[in-house]
């Protein structure tokens, strides 16, 4: 299947990896600043002294489940579309020697770099027909 270069709506791309339109349920980007408090003795909160100078962290969490693919999952790899051959392409991205990948979904089209942390998998017992999937990654250059 020849994938576009920027997802259609509702799609999510993980490298070369194109999640099955439906198989991903979230993508939720959590954006933290770090801030620096300091309470001021003898004063109130509107007193407290705030600092934003340590930069800021985007963590991402995607959640959906891994269906039989009806086209090939990924581009320019072997073929890619059990359950089984999804899970295996996906645990192999964070090898240990990772560099960032980049992540393309609805609102984020242009892309943006990301390493993996976790990636969690949930066997239902039972449903063969699908894998339940959360994978955590952190925004940044690598």
């Amino acid at each position: 299947m020849a994938h576009a270069s920027t997802p259609a709506a509702g799609e999510v791309q993980l490298d070369t990896f194109y999640f099955q339109d439906g198989d991903c349920d979230n993508v939720i980007e959590d954006i933290t600043p770090t801030i620096e408090e300091m309470a001021m003795p003898g004063s109130g909160p509107s007193e407290t002294l705030l600092f934003d100078f340590e930069g800021v962290i985007c963590n991402l969490t995607i959640t959906g489940k891994l269906t039989i693919a009806t086209s090939d999952r990924t581009e320019g790899e072997a073929s890619v579309k059990t359950i089984e051959e999804q899970k295996a392409f996906l645990k192999a991205l964070p090898n240990g020697f990772q560099s960032a990948v980049t992540l393309k979904s609805t609102f984020n089209s242009s892309g943006i770099k990301v390493m993996i942390k976790k990636i969690h998998f949930n066997e239902k017992s039972g449903d063969p027909n699908e894998l339940i999937f959360t994978i955590n990654l952190v925004e940044g250059q690598g």
